[in-house]
């Protein structure tokens, strides 16, 4: 098979580091780091949300610095069945948050100013990966670190505290990714750059469990940039260079051994239905369905248009039939991206080079072959987005090359510049979205989600903003579709109805959660809370006494029962003997 001409000068340069130490960086890489500040304007003020409380707020291991062994020898959270949370090994990422917690307190500005330095130092990274790869051609280098730098894909992993374990994870995959590139360029073996790339390559599966796919992306640098495509080629480079193939497998399963250990099977059956209904659906729906969501995820890749904060049941519908519209369309589509992988490899390896590298990173998130926590997060596209920005990189830089007249090449670079200015305020109109919880889920709102966890976030903000219709729609709609805490969502309801006037309405949800269980504190609180306000003193001491019983440590119930107590006692005045 003939190499395209590209590869050939690139098989030649390999190796040559043409840009300048980190310190003194080149005019094209302060227009990344400018490119990537100037989409972070707007992030600064934010609030914890969705899982921060749990993994930074409400997290005793971040406490102290005496903790620092407890943070490797324990899961990611620890009491994550408490949360209904698929246990994690993620120890790096821990004690980044750790050392947060100890120099700035539960600050979130601090806790995204390193998330946003990490970013930074990803799309350097990047431009000097891409240098390497493809040196003769430098526009690729910079376009692919641009779109890193201000896609709005990116925004919920480097914007959302949380997102952390993603950022982290890709920065070592990128030093480890580029350490093993000086390896390879060098005529004798290096045991510094080795052991960087080892040390680098276990931090970042220390960070987040997706780093397993750098062995994937090693192996396809070897078969693209180093045998050229040949397999004869490839095996015998292999054979060649087994001691350090073997260190990077033997840190795999070093890894492995110690995660199991730790999470001690804690995994098994924990991955709740409402989070990823795909864990528990047939291989056929978890194909299917695994398939749609890779699709979407490259549609907004090309058309980032709207975010959800959350994709839980039963916002994407499980894919069942062979048969179905959907289907059909799935499997065309995989059909075609086949083809196009197929015939970029016979054409331009550098473009095949970079559908294999979303290919190989998107697997372990998929759900196809291993059911995560999640059936989809925006965050999760973080690492594997690196392939679309180099394959639009690579062709926006085949057709520069193409074009002959001075205008058309004007027209296109002003086309680029116009998409990255618009993909860069797309950004800072998505960073608005995360500033606070009423932010984050009230921009969901008009599109109105299926997911009945989301409605449900979505009408407490709107009955704090006292949109009570509006309130009782969304959890009326969550209740319609199930799955996700009905009590809490019937309580809610209620909320919403009596704020609303209907009070009728509010007590029969009430009386009908404390029906099927007698247990429930809310439903005493919020019942005594109605009655409290219908001036039915009794029945609201009764219903108050009744929630501390079942939760003592409701501090509101308590001072409401006070309340009630002297609002009783002015009523029925004991009379002196």
């Amino acid at each position: 098979m003939k190499p395209s001409r590209p590869l050939k000068s690139a098989k030649k340069k390999i190796g040559r580091d043409t840009s300048p130490h980190f310190l003194w960086l080149s005019p094209y890489e302060w227009l990344i780091v400018l490119a990537a500040l100037l989409c972070d304007i707007n992030s600064w003020g934010h609030q914890f949300l969705l899982d921060d409380i749990p993994y930074i707020v409400q997290n005793s291991v971040l406490e102290s610095p005496k903790l620092i062994l407890k943070i490797f020898a324990s899961p990611f959270l620890l009491d994550a069945a408490r949360y209904g949370f698929m246990a994690m090994y993620r120890p790096l990422t821990a004690l980044t948050f750790a050392v947060n917690v100890w120099l700035g307190d539960f600050k979130p500005d601090g806790f995204h100013l390193v998330n946003r330095v990490l970013h930074v130092l990803i799309c350097l990274i990047i431009y000097r990966i891409v240098i390497r790869l493809i040196p003769e051609r430098r526009s690729v280098a910079v376009i692919a670190s641009l779109l890193f730098a201000v896609h709005p894909v990116q925004t919920e992993a480097v914007t959302y505290i949380t997102g952390r374990a993603d950022v982290l994870a890709m920065l070592f995959f990128l030093v480890a990714w580029l350490s093993f590139l000086r390896l390879r360029s060098r005529n004798q073996f290096s045991g510094k750059e080795f052991a960087l790339s080892l040390l680098c390559y276990l931090l970042s599966l220390l960070s987040k469990e997706d780093a397993i796919t750098w062995l994937g992306v090693i192996l396809l640098t070897e078969w693209v940039y180093h045998a050229k495509g040949k397999w004869g080629c490839f095996v015998e480079q292999l054979r060649q260079h087994y001691q350090i193939y073997g260190g990077y497998v033997g840190t795999t399963l070093l890894f492995l051994v110690v995660r199991s250990w730790v999470l001690k099977g804690s995994i098994t059956g924990s991955i709740p239905f409402i989070l990823n209904p795909l864990a528990q659906a047939s291989i056929k729906a978890r194909l299917l369905t695994g398939l749609k969501i890779m699709w979407e995820y490259i549609g907004q890749f090309f058309w980032p248009a709207h975010f959800l904060p959350d994709y839980s049941y039963n916002q994407i519908p499980l894919v069942t039939s062979w048969i179905s519209p959907t289907t059909l369309l799935v499997i065309a589509l995989s059909l075609l991206l086949i083809l196009v992988v197929f015939w970029f490899y016979q054409r331009c390896l550098d473009v095949f080079f970079g559908l294999g590298f979303f290919c190989i990173t998107y697997s372990v998130v998929s759900n196809i072959f291993i059911p995560i926590g999640t059936i989809r997060a925006d965050r999760l596209l973080y690492m594997p987005a690196f392939g679309w920005c180099l394959v639009v990189a690579v062709l926006y830089s085949a057709l520069w090359t193409k074009l002959q007249t001075r205008q058309s090449k004007s027209i296109l670079a002003v086309t680029l510049a116009v998409i990255v200015a618009l993909l860069a305020g797309r950004t800072i109109d998505r960073n608005r979205d995360w500033q606070s919880p009423e932010t984050l889920y009230l921009q969901a709102f008009t599109p109105m989600p299926n997911s009945s966890k989301l409605l449900n976030s979505i009408g407490t903000q709107l009955l704090q903003q006292g949109r009570s219709q509006d309130a009782i729609a969304c959890f009326q709609k969550a209740l319609a579709i199930g799955y996700f805490e009905p009590k809490m969502v019937q309580s809610n309801l209620g909320a919403a109805l009596k704020a609303s006037g209907d009070w009728g309405g509010a007590l029969e949800q009430y009386d009908s959660i404390i029906s099927k269980d007698p247990t429930y504190a809310a439903a005493y609180f919020n019942r005594g809370n109605l009655y409290l306000a219908e001036k039915k003193y009794a029945e609201a001491v009764a219903d108050y006494k009744k929630a501390l019983v079942y939760d003592p440590q409701l501090v509101p119930a308590e001072i409401n029962l006070k309340a009630a107590l002297e609002r009783l006692s002015e009523n029925n005045p004991t009379k002196k003997p």
